[in-house]
């Protein structure tokens, strides 16, 4: 189980995600909803899940841009 809370000045707002395998995008997903709950506001059609997943492959590919340059420099 995966637990959000936030003790406020006016109360608290919890949310609970019961699933033990949740993947990743499940938790992003009902961290967002949770922020709402908080109070936050986000962009119309705004996906965190979407901005993470975009961050996560633009930095394996910068992993395995620099691991084809290391074995680049130790062929030569």
């Amino acid at each position: 189980m995966f637990k959000f809370i936030r003790n406020g000045e006016y109360g608290k707002v919890k949310r609970e995600y019961l699933d033990e395998d949740a993947n990743w995008f499940e938790l992003v997903d009902e961290f967002q909803k949770f922020l709402l709950g908080c109070g936050y506001i986000f962009a119309e059609e705004f996906s965190m899940r979407d901005v993470l997943e975009d961050a996560h492959d633009e930095a394996m590919m910068e992993q395995l841009r620099k691991k084809q340059e290391d074995s680049t420099e130790w062929g030569a």
